[in-house]
């Protein structure tokens, strides 16, 4: 700023003695105009973090999936370095560096992901971008995984592994419900399919130790929560089969449940809401009309089967099982409803999967699955405020950000939609975000902190994490 003024002042003077005379009124305004320039453009050396009015000294994590940095169908250790919670933790010890972290690593650098539908093989390693050649002879990038059977002897290494000695302050586990927090079965191992393999690995004591219960054993003064997301995405994420969504008092008790028992020793903290269905490709990249048919296949249709369902050349619905018709429970999909990501590609390209036979219900939302869901998001997310009001905490619209990612944002440059793959914010499952998204989400709830409690927690440096990678 100094520098800027004596400038001034000796150009002032120079010209002065020339040719002609800066009046002294100009000469004001020129130093106004720096002072002001200068004003709007501060120095980042001056930032400083600040706690504000909350005490980050011990803080803890309590969610599912997306706080767990589960990306690419998979929890793997390298992206748990990239999760919510971590990255909050790294960004809260630069406003106290007491600030303590302990979260259990999966063992495998491939990680290992429930498979959808629910069935043996129950796990797979993370996605990754490989050359595919389909059905009709097309090769192109495409999402590969392994399938990995349930008594396969390294997966029951690798998800048994636990000292049971460490409290873990990062207590967010994939798939896990709200109603699951304070469960002890969830710890039961994967066995007897009532308990959560992840949380088996984690917890305390297998069978004994709950969530909400692990994260009260260590004394924090701050935490964050994203509840709901399982509760509902778990009955979306199967197409409603096997599955069932939270009913609303379960919910609403639950949750004040969990945010009492937070708050016992005064601790504050921060909440996010939940996402709408239509913001996941994982529910939109495949289009509900994408039987697409040419005259001949049509021609063979009605020869075949003499095409009850009307198949027209060009764009169709695919077939799915309606129980709710009579006497045929067969029609074609219709806008607004769902083919997901799970359905096998080859299945709707060539085996007539959609056309001839009716798509598995576990691969699609028909409009009464979508109607519930809807309903469930609106609720929960309504509870989610009501409570946070009544708590002064903060929530994060998440809501509101996952439709502007589907709109489109640019960060440091880089643009983020929701396109699959190549919108860089959603993963190789499009459903989980990509390393990079998870920093993208960080620095909501890090703005939201800032906001509600006057502090300066610094943001998460986006660009420096990891996106899809390509072969």
């Amino acid at each position: 700023m100094g520098k800027i003024i004596f400038f001034l002042y000796l150009h002032t003077y120079i010209k002065g003695k020339g040719m002609y005379k800066i009046k002294n009124k100009y000469f004001f305004l020129l130093v106004l105009t720096a002072i002001l320039y200068s004003g709007c453009n501060p120095s980042f050396n001056d930032f400083a973090p600040n706690p504000g009015s909350i005490v980050l000294d011990q803080s803890v994590f309590l969610g599912g999936d997306f706080m767990t940095g589960y990306t690419d169908g998979a929890l793997a250790p390298a992206n748990q370095k990239n999760s919510i919670a971590y990255l909050l933790y790294q960004k809260f010890l630069m406003v106290d560096s007491k600030q303590k972290f302990s979260q259990y690593l999966i063992v495998g650098d491939k990680g290992y992901g429930l498979n959808f539908p629910n069935t043996n093989p129950a796990f797979y390693n993370a996605f990754h971008l490989g050359h595919y050649t389909d059905c009709k002879g097309v090769t192109s990038l495409f999402p590969l995984h392994e399938e990995i059977d349930t008594n396969n002897s390294t997966l029951q290494l690798n998800m048994n592994m636990n000292s049971n000695t460490v409290c873990n302050t990062n207590l967010c586990v994939p798939y896990a419900k709200i109603i699951d927090y304070d469960n002890p079965n969830l710890g039961n191992g994967f066995h007897n399919r009532v308990g959560n393999p992840y949380f088996y690995a984690m917890c305390h004591t297998p069978g004994i130790s709950t969530m909400l219960g692990d994260a009260m054993k260590t004394p924090f003064t701050f935490f964050a929560l994203w509840p709901g997301m399982e509760d509902v995405y778990n009955y979306a994420l199967r197409g409603g089969e096997g599955e069932t969504i939270t009913d609303f008092t379960t919910f609403d008790n639950a949750l004040d449940h969990v945010l009492n028992t937070l708050q016992l020793n005064g601790a504050k903290g921060i909440m996010a809401n939940i996402p709408d269905l239509d913001v996941f490709p994982f529910f939109t990249y495949i289009p509900y009309d994408a039987a697409v048919l040419n005259q001949r296949q049509v021609d063979s249709l009605v020869l075949l089967t003499g095409n009850p369902f009307g198949f027209q050349v060009g764009s169709n619905g695919f077939i799915i099982k309606d129980s709710s018709l009579s006497p045929i429970q067969y029609r074609h999909l219709i806008s607004g409803e769902y083919v997901l990501l799970s359905a096998p590609p080859d299945s709707l390209k060539c085996d007539g999967m959609g056309v001839l036979t009716p798509v598995p219900g576990h691969y699609i939302l028909d409009h009464f699955e979508v109607d519930k869901i809807k309903a469930a998001i609106q609720h929960y997310n309504s509870k989610i405020h009501d409570a946070a009001a009544a708590r002064n905490m903060p929530v994060v619209d998440m809501n509101a950000y996952f439709h502007s990612i589907k709109n489109g944002i640019y960060n440091d440059g880089i643009h983020y939609t929701a396109d699959f793959i190549s919108g860089a914010f959603y993963s190789l499952d499009g459903y989980h975000p990509t390393a990079q998204g998870y920093g993208l989400l960080t620095n909501e709830f890090i703005k939201s902190i800032n906001d509600y409690y006057h502090a300066t927690v610094p943001m998460v440096n986006v660009p420096s994490l990891p996106g899809i990678i390509f072969p």
